[in-house]
């Protein structure tokens, strides 16, 4: 490659290359990004003394995963769409008390163990206002 040569990666091939992402490379599949096995009904629950959940994989996928660009002309607006995403849940926490539906209160403490958590059967919450 010659000096000063302008080199352009194809951000679309590589976020969609089947060695890295599977035969459904082209699919919408969030899921992807979770470890295997992760339970998340029983995230839902709070688990006192743990050391945190360890739910996406490992990093060896990230540097095909480049939804803002990379580099010195990446996209201007992914700070912006960090800071808004953290301001909104950020700002649900503050007015709201989020709470598992009443009807799954004597399941979860059912579910809940001293080490683990198992599946919940219906993981919904509600967002109750909080009087201020």
């Amino acid at each position: 490659m010659p000096a000063g040569a302008i080199l352009v990666v194809p951000l679309h091939l590589v976020q969609r290359d089947a060695s890295v992402w599977g035969n459904d490379a082209c699919q919408f599949n969030p899921s992807r990004f979770l470890q295997k096995g992760i339970d998340l009904g029983g995230i839902l629950a709070a688990h006192k003394g743990s050391n945190g959940i360890k739910l996406f994989t490992e990093r060896d996928k990230s540097d095909s995963f480049l939804p803002f660009g990379s580099g010195n002309r990446a996209c201007v607006g992914q700070k912006f769409a960090i800071l808004g995403i953290s301001m909104l849940v950020a700002s649900l926490l503050h007015n709201y008390e989020v709470q598992p539906q009443p009807a799954l209160t004597k399941e979860m403490d059912l579910a809940v163990d001293t080490n683990n958590f198992r599946h919940l059967p219906n993981p919904k919450i509600v967002l109750t206002k909080r009087k201020i």
